[in-house]
């Protein structure tokens, strides 16, 4: 079982990024279209402060959006959507008498104390014919997270009160910045995170600062194997659908709960 933890609170509850959702979610999504969520029920994992379950509810005819830490503050992100409710839950244990359409899980089983567990319990909520979305990080391409930043979190971040933890945060981000106009405008693709930091490039500075401090105060990240990632795509009744890299260092996918495996499989 999930224990609430308030570091997620503290972050969902500073940050507040309305202009970049949509670019973001349909690049996560791909290459499923907000078109394919018309007239459909979605379920939202881990929706932190609703931020995306506000936009898939105006794709989609149903939104829940379900988080452990951040309900309330997802509340008031969607209130005034009629189509957008909020619930708050473990993922890992969720039960729920309905069904979805989509499970929509983007950056969140990653974070859970048992990812595999959490992953199975979430498809369990899918009608037949449903399908599940998720992003995960990758063990391919985060040698540096893994073998630096998740000890450093350990031994030292972890201690630090959230409100120092953000002044790091704003350190590293522009210690980053400064790599990225100099070192990263040149092609060499051999850098490290030499994809994910072009693009993060573009994102705006609240959007960078964001992101840095999500990796410094997340209290676990799993990073997942191709292997595991495949396995999960084919458990429980699920047929693959998707799979690719994301930036180098995440696998996006999606399965469809159905015993025969569909056509139009890709997998990059």
């Amino acid at each position: 079982m999930q224990r609430k933890e308030a570091q997620w609170a503290y972050q969902w509850s500073r940050f507040q990024l309305d202009d970049e959702n949509v670019p973001m979610i349909r690049e996560w999504m791909a290459p499923w279209r907000p078109e394919d969520l018309s007239g459909k029920t979605v379920l939202d994992c881990g929706c932190g402060q609703g931020q995306h379950a506000a936009v898939l509810a105006a794709w989609a005819r149903e939104v829940v959006g379900v988080d452990l830490n951040t309900a309330e503050l997802a509340r008031r992100r969607v209130a005034g959507l009629r189509n957008a409710r909020i619930i708050e839950g473990d993922i890992a244990e969720l039960e729920l008498a309905e069904r979805f359409d989509f499970v929509y899980c983007m950056g969140v089983l990653h974070h859970t104390e048992d990812p595999e567990r959490s992953f199975r319990n979430v498809a369990r909520l899918l009608k037949p014919g449903g399908v599940i979305l998720f992003c995960v990080y990758s063990r391919e391409g985060n040698l540096l997270n893994r073998v630096l930043l998740e000890p450093a979190k350990r031994v030292l971040l972890s201690r630090l009160d959230r409100d120092t933890l953000l002044s790091v945060a704003r350190a590293a981000n522009a210690a980053l910045g400064l790599l990225l106009d100099t070192l990263y405008r040149l092609p060499l693709p051999l850098l490290p995170f030499y994809d994910y930091l072009r693009v993060f490039r573009g994102w705006s500075r609240q959007r960078r600062l964001l992101t840095v401090f999500d990796m410094l105060n997340a209290p676990r990240a799993a990073y997942l194997p191709r292997e595991t990632v495949e396995r999960w795509l084919r458990l429980d009744g699920l047929s693959p659908v998707h799979l690719s890299r994301l930036k180098g260092v995440c696998w996006r996918g999606s399965a469809r709960l159905d015993r025969h495996r569909p056509r139009g499989y890709t997998s990059g």
